[in-house]
């Protein structure tokens, strides 16, 4: 008995079944089926062309299928879909993902502590190509306090990383235009201004940023001018950082400790290339802590993993304000150093206080015995009664600039600066 070798219908150059469907190969013969995406009138097997493959549309058969109205939009193609997602939302680089909104993943994915886990969340949303690059306030917000709501412990060894993180957050809300927009919105970790400038806009002097007791002034034309003409800038107040990038990472000095004077803040210029300064900046920030004589306020800037003064300096200063100038942007805060070699004991100053007056009750015994006194006529006590005299005002004048030496520091910081 002769035996043949089975024809293979499906091997052939012009597809048996068409483009839509598949073909299966079977003893003497073969069967056709829709391939994924098409549904087919003849059934699920069929012989001949795919002229009656239809697509299906996933869309109309799951409306959810890409989330919900709010988190994404289904779009039909021929034989498959594809997930367009709504600003805020991301299937993170699956066309067919269900779109999910980011604030509620970096919650669901990351333990509170986690600033680790956190801050790759967010980095791979900054080099995701289907997140859009502008963001809404909303969730812009949503996910600063997602970082930001982190034990202070947890956020000290990142703390360079977390201020990175944020400033790229908020650039994302900055906007291009002609002339000049503004916005300032507050979450439960931070307040934030944005002041954009564009080719056409109207302001002819140094604008202001004010927000929670903090006064920004800049020189953003000059920023514009070197920036064909746009530019903007972010200031940004963090409510508890604080806490974190606290005054130990300033190098105070020996015999010397430092305190956090005011809130850290952040001054950004984002999506500009030439951020050099014509003009330095001025911050004028509020003190939390009153000062004393043997206070000094220094105002600093965050670099990589310390507290610096270089660039900065105080300009003015009085009870409530300080005023910081500064040659950079970065990010600022003001921080007091104490001398504890200087500090007030208040049992020395009263022994001080006794001793003192003693030394004036001898003295003016002293100025009348030398002026009163003379039994040799050829010996003048002029020079001891000089000396007594000299004494005697130096020992109220003492005590006087001890007392008011809390009125003579801050002109005495202003005329150093100046």
């Amino acid at each position: 008995m002769a035996m043949f070798p089975n024809e293979d219908e499906c091997d052939s150059v012009v597809p048996v079944c068409g483009l839509k469907a598949e073909c299966k190969n079977t003893p003497g013969s073969y069967y056709c089926t829709c391939r994924t995406g098409y549904r087919s009138s003849k059934g699920e097997r069929f012989t001949g062309d795919d002229s009656h493959c239809k697509d299906i549309n996933e869309c109309d058969i799951d409306p959810g299928i890409c989330g919900s109205e709010s988190e994404g939009n289904c779009i039909n193609t021929q034989g498959s879909y594809t997930c367009a997602c709504r600003p805020g939302h991301s299937n993170y680089g699956n066309r067919q993902g269900r779109c999910t909104n980011l604030v509620s993943d970096i919650t669901e994915q990351c333990k509170e502590s986690d600033v680790g886990c956190k801050l790759d969340f967010l980095k791979k949303l900054e080099q995701n190509s289907s997140v859009s690059t502008s963001l809404p306030l909303t969730v812009v917000s949503g996910l600063l306090d997602a970082l930001l709501k982190t034990p202070p412990d947890s956020l000290v060894s990142m703390g360079e990383a977390v201020l990175q993180a944020t400033e790229q957050l908020v650039s994302r809300l900055v906007k291009p235009t002609h002339t000049q927009s503004s916005r300032n919105f507050s979450t439960n970790t931070t307040e934030v201004e944005i002041l954009s400038i564009g080719p056409n806009t109207t302001l002819t002097s140094f604008p202001q940023l004010v927000i929670s007791n903090v006064r920004l002034d800049i020189d953003l034309l000059g920023i514009a001018r070197n920036n064909h003409g746009s530019a903007a800038v972010v200031l940004m107040v963090y409510k508890s950082m604080q806490e974190v990038l606290n005054a130990s990472f300033f190098k105070a000095g020996p015999s010397k400790t430092a305190k956090m004077m005011s809130n850290v803040i952040s001054v950004i210029l984002p999506d500009t290339l030439n951020k050099a300064l014509l003009i330095p900046v001025n911050l004028t920030m509020q003190n939390v802590l009153s000062t004393s004589p043997q206070e000094k306020l220094k105002c600093v800037y965050w670099r990589i993993s310390a507290w610096s003064e270089d660039g900065c300096h105080v300009s003015e200063t009085n009870s409530t304000h300080t005023v910081c100038s500064c040659e950079h942007l970065s990010t600022f805060a003001l921080i007091m150093t104490v001398d504890q070699t200087l500090e007030s004991n208040p049992v020395v100053d009263v022994l001080n206080t006794i001793f003192v007056f003693i030394g004036l009750v001898f003295l003016t015994l002293g100025v009348m015995t030398f002026a009163l006194c003379r039994r040799n006529p050829r010996v003048s006590n002029m020079s001891r009664l000089n000396l007594c005299v000299c004494l005697l005002l130096a020992q109220p004048l003492f005590l006087l600039t001890q007392s008011f030496l809390h009125l003579i520091s801050p002109h005495e910081v202003m005329s150093l600066s100046s």
